[in-house]
């Protein structure tokens, strides 16, 4: 005989797997079938969701619309490791330099270790952590 589940133990077993715990945890631990654990995932994480080639007749707007505004979205939420490295290097030179290097002796020094960015790059990072250099005046 095929044994029954309630509602919140359902959903309960579905955050389980949303937070990170491996299906083949779950089976062990509560003796759940994994094809069961599967389909509970997939009703209970989609239940909002509608068909978007529906969604975008009825508002009378092109699908492509839509997938470019979700594949962008993703674009800009995400900083590579790369990103993070590169900014985390040039406010290390930055300070090194106590507060002296611009952006052509801050590229030469990310040069000598192996790291190519453009001057506009380094710029631009320099400018979102607020990072001005000194200016000197030589007297004559």
């Amino acid at each position: 005989m095929a044994k029954r589940y309630e509602e919140p133990f359902k959903k309960q077993i579905v955050a389980l797997f949303n937070n990170d715990k491996s299906l083949a945890d779950i089976n062990r631990e509560y003796g759940i079938a994994k094809s069961t654990v599967k389909e509970w995932i997939e009703r209970y994480n989609n239940s909002g969701s509608f068909d978007i080639n529906a969604m975008c007749k009825l508002l009378k707007i092109p699908r492509s619309l839509v997938y470019y505004h979700i594949n962008n979205r993703l674009k800009t939420n995400k900083i590579s490791k790369e990103e993070v490295k590169l900014e985390n290097e040039i406010i290390r030179i930055f300070k090194e330099s106590r507060n002296n290097y611009g952006t052509r002796k801050i590229k030469k020094q990310l040069y000598r270790k192996g790291i190519i960015a453009s001057r506009r790059k380094i710029a631009y990072i320099m400018n979102k952590y607020s990072l001005v250099s000194k200016l000197y005046s030589s007297t004559i």
